[in-house]
């Protein structure tokens, strides 16, 4: 009757003395030994420590699932066993697997183990792990945890995928074997978005489409170069440790919601400004074009105020005879901002924004406070709604929210926009308005 239960259930039969302790302990040693369920085994093993009777036999079977089980799950179950029970028998086999141990997920659930406790023996556990890593991956403990965070989002993907793949294709058992190894042992993938180092430390570092970046990036003291490409950053963390210093920044296209203290301050760095106030442009503004180079990984041309619209030039400025920026212009598909920085709205000259297709998903209430604009060119980006203090700006004279047919991503229109007595050409084509006001007939030089 009992050749069906899991772990859970045995300790719970226990407690409710339907079992004993000993008929308890069969069971999961025969779990352990004969379950081909690698978290069934693994289960068992963290079932088996809440009993806390440690003997030859106990101390055999937890050396057996250290050393010999193909399953990392099981053997970060074996390892976490033998240190929070303090076996001392085991601590010879629990140092050989640590070395001879290439499994990604057993080094990233070790440390996930170890990094929320303060007990001694767990922290020497954690210094050991932290050290061989260092050695496997030629670099200092703080980077070596960060690449070994990189090739544990590699890992999930893989695991993810591939059941995908087996479940649609048929491969060699052989075979199967060799690309799960290839692709769950620590290997090359997260050094090779290392583009230099030095003594051990990390220098220059390009990551693309990582479904979250790292926390521990913060802990990378010695970085200067960091480009964050088409990845999932949410909302950037503002107190990114060490990142302040960074010399080079690139964040493009990226799902970004918010834009950081620590990108902020490094866009207002001589690297960002120094070519921008060269050709005039006054400190405040210049470290605004730092920023949006930033988050384009392309610096702006700068064009004299008579300059025609040059279709082929996707990143361009004007400035006034003060230094003043007049108008800003981004268009590239390969080189999307992905957020409207509020930081725009300090431009209070800027008469022409154009930021087109550049996966922007709002639009900033601050807009409002950019009084001398005259054309908002904003086509073909995510946004779904115009934010009501848009009717505060009194000069604007062209309004270009385009989408292509059968997007029909705006679909609110605010009011205010009856506000905009200049307004000459309001283009939402390729867009479905429920709400388009009536009253906008009454702005006579308005043409839709």
């Amino acid at each position: 009757m009992y050749n069906r239960l899991n772990p859970e259930m045995i300790h719970e039969k226990f407690l409710k003395n339907e079992i004993s302790k000993k008929e308890s302990l069969k069971l999961l040693e025969s779990l352990i030994n004969e379950s081909d369920n690698e978290e069934i085994r693994a289960n068992a093993i963290e079932v088996l420590e809440q009993f806390s009777i440690i003997g030859i036999g106990i101390t055999k079977l937890i050396e057996k699932s250290l050393i010999s089980d193909e399953s990392p799950l099981v053997r970060t179950a074996a390892a976490k066993f033998i240190i929070n029970t303090n076996l001392e028998e085991a601590q010879n086999a629990l140092e050989w697997r640590i070395q001879n141990e290439k499994s990604i997920l057993f080094f990233k659930k070790s440390l996930d183990f170890t990094n929320c406790s303060q007990n001694p023996e767990i922290k020497k556990f954690k210094e050991k792990l932290l050290v061989r890593l260092s050695k496997i991956y030629n670099l200092n403990k703080s980077d070596s945890e960060f690449i070994l965070e990189l090739d544990y989002h590699d890992y999930k993907k893989f695991v993810k995928d591939f059941k995908g793949f087996l479940s649609k294709f048929e491969i060699k058992e052989e075979e199967r074997k060799k690309l799960i190894k290839e692709n769950t042992e620590i290997g090359y993938k997260g050094l090779g978005r290392i583009t230099s180092a030095k003594e051990e430390y990390i220098t220059g570092l390009i990551l693309n489409d990582l479904e979250e970046v790292p926390k521990s990036l913060q802990n990378l003291s010695k970085l200067e170069y960091l480009e964050i490409n088409r990845c999932k950053i949410g909302d950037l963390p503002d107190s990114y440790g060490y990142l302040s210093q960074i010399k080079n920044l690139t964040l493009k296209n990226n799902e970004i919601e918010s834009i950081p203290h620590w990108a902020l301050n490094i866009s207002s760095t001589s690297n960002y400004i120094e070519k921008y106030v060269k050709n005039g442009v006054n400190f405040e503004d210049a470290s605004i074009l730092g920023l949006l180079e930033i988050f384009t990984g392309q610096a702006f041309v700068k064009l004299e105020l008579e300059a025609s619209f040059f279709p082929s030039l996707l990143f361009y400025y004007k400035i006034n005879q003060n230094g003043n920026v007049l108008a800003i212009h981004l268009s590239s598909e390969l080189s999307r901002i992905g957020i409207f920085p509020k930081e725009i709205c300090k431009l209070r000259f800027l008469e022409e924004l154009c930021m087109v297709n550049q996966n922007i998903k709002s639009i900033p209430n601050c807009i409002g406070e950019l009084k001398a604009l005259k054309t908002i060119n904003l086509s073909f980006n995510k946004i779904n709604e115009i934010p009501n203090s848009i009717g505060n700006l009194e000069n604007l004279e062209y309004l270009y929210l385009k989408n292509h047919e059968g997007e029909q991503i705006l679909n609110h229109i605010t009011e205010n926009l009856i506000n905009l007595r200049q307004l000459k050409i309001l283009d939402l084509s390729g867009n479905v308005i429920s709400n388009l006001p009536e009253s906008i007939q009454n702005l006579k030089s308005l043409k839709i």
